[in-house]
Parts: C-alpha cells; structure tokens; sequence
C-alpha cells in the first residue's frame, strides 16, 4: 500500500528531512518536496495535506491561488521561528493535526476515507472537509479536530469540559462557537439540532446511524 504524504513547498533540504525524521515512524507519512506547481501530486489521493514553507514560497504570490482548487488542509510553516522555544511550540501544533491524520495513514479508522453523518451530509477525512449535497465545505483545523473526537465516540455523550481539554480550549464559548459552526454546514436545522446535539451534564453527543452507504 502506497503511503500517505504531505505535498511540502520547501526549498530546505534540511527542514523536509528533519520533518520526515520526526514523524515518518510514529505516523506513517511523508513530506514529499515540491519544487513547482506539480497538480498531479498534490490531487493524488495518498496526498493529505500540503505544507508551505514562507521561507521558501511567498504566500502572497500566485501560489495561493493555485490552492484554491484543492480542498485539502494547507499548513504554514512561518518564516519567524527564531527562537527554539517557538520550534517547539509549532512542533507541538503540526502533531496535534497529525494524529487524526494518522489513523488514517494506518487505515485504522473504520477503513474508511470518510463518514455519513446523515444522509446527505458526508465527513471526509481525507479531504478534510464536510460534502453538503455533494458540495464541499471547508472545515477549519478545530472543527476538524471536534468532529473527529466525536466521530470515535458516536452516539456517546462526551463532557464539555473533556471536550474543551482534548482541544486546547481557554473558554466554554470558543467550544460553542466551534459547534454552532458545525452546525451549520451539517444540520438542516442548526437551531434545532438531530445530528450534533447536546443534553444537559451529559455534553455533546453525534448522533450517526450508519457509517458507510455505497
């Protein structure tokens, strides 16, 4: 089986091999140089990300508009980490957003690329973002995170504060805004919820009825 990789704009032979060194064992993935706009890599199925490096590339330039055809998740690799601690600090980040990712390089979630949420709405892992009648919808790197936990407790009520610890939360309200987000882009009624609901003392709870459909 062909592994899974993220599409990394670097020049920095250094930096692409430290990263692949850092995560190639514990996740399965590998950071696979771009030099130019090459579509077919990035639009490979095994591609699950694409990483830029502001050293390298200039977000700015018309490299940025080239990405708005692929909905898959981007990350920026700042060009300001002068100090060690702020290595650290972005190290930390890039791994709380590789372990969903791993499960799935690993094939160890449901086996699946995705996961209905009801019938129309359609959570893709791979593609990081929510299928609406068949029309994307990008997710950001917390609602991505939120969906996920809930979707490996399905149908179980998860405690607010866990949830606001497993996400690295400072307050109840950045939670509930990240819900009601959800929300709408996966109920036909945000207001009154069937699918992402929530019970007093109890938390948030997702409710799914099948996994799959052909």
């Amino acid at each position: 089986m062909s592994s899974k990789y993220l599409a990394s704009f670097t020049k920095n032979k250094n930096l692409l091999n430290f990263l692949n060194l850092l995560f190639r064992n514990k996740y399965n993935l590998e950071f696979k140089k771009v030099v130019n706009y090459e579509k077919a890599i990035i639009l490979n199925s095994n591609c699950i990300g694409i990483l830029v490096d502001f050293d390298s590339y200039d977000i700015t330039s018309n490299l940025h508009k080239q990405f708005n055809e692929f909905v898959k998740p981007i990350i920026i690799f700042p060009n300001k980490l002068k100090k060690t601690s702020d290595f650290i600090l972005w190290q930390d980040n890039l791994k709380k957003f590789l372990d969903p990712i791993s499960d799935i390089a690993s094939n160890n979630f449901y086996n699946l690329d995705g996961i209905y949420l009801c019938d129309d709405i359609y959570f893709s892992i791979e593609n990081h973002c929510i299928y609406r009648e068949r029309i994307p919808l990008t997710v950001t790197n917390l609602e991505f995170r939120l969906l996920y936990i809930l979707i490996k407790n399905k149908n179980l009520y998860i405690n607010t504060d866990l949830l606001i610890e497993k996400l690295d939360l400072m307050t109840p309200s950045s939670l509930y805004v990240c819900v009601r987000k959800i929300r709408d882009k996966i109920e036909s009624n945000p207001s009154n919820p069937r699918v992402l609901v929530y019970q007093r003392n109890k938390g948030y709870c997702l409710k799914i009825n099948t996994l799959n459909k052909n």
